[in-house]
């Protein structure tokens, strides 16, 4: 598969087990178990549901309110949230990804970089939030 054709995946991504494959195929040095894996998995899971509503990202990943309440607290701190939507426009441009500013968010999401004027001391570290990734092939779909 071409990096062109990886890239346009994005469009096809309908559940949660779609964007752990796509993700765990993309940057398979991460590992599905690692925190970083699951800022990212957050990441694109707002992408593709078009929101930072925290109960759809909880439903959607599966992924606990705490661990989720944080990401999205960090996206919010880092200037990253417009209007209700989690802004892409630094790496996702017509469906190609960058990976660089791809990590970048990721970084932020998780509260070890710090984007625009944000405050640290008020950055959450979401490497110590349990994120309890679910066993098993349980599909979210979305609706």
């Amino acid at each position: 598969m071409s990096e062109e054709q990886r890239e346009r995946v994005l469009t096809r991504l309908t559940d949660r087990l779609d964007v752990i494959a796509f993700l765990d195929d993309r940057y398979p040095e991460i590992g599905t178990d690692n925190k970083c894996f699951a800022v990212y998995v957050v990441l694109l899971s707002a992408v593709i549901l078009g929101t930072i509503h925290e109960p759809s990202l909880e439903e959607f990943t599966r992924y606990t309110p705490r661990f989720v309440e944080a990401v999205v607290a960090n996206l919010k701190l880092n200037g990253l949230v417009h209007g209700g939507r989690y802004d892409t426009s630094r790496w996702l441009k017509e469906g190609n990804i960058d990976d660089e500013r791809f990590c970048e968010d990721m970084e932020a999401a998780s509260g070890s970089l710090y984007l625009h004027d944000c405050v640290p001391d008020l950055a959450i570290d979401v490497i110590y939030i349990e994120h309890d990734p679910p066993k098993g092939g349980v599909r979210t779909r979305l609706r």
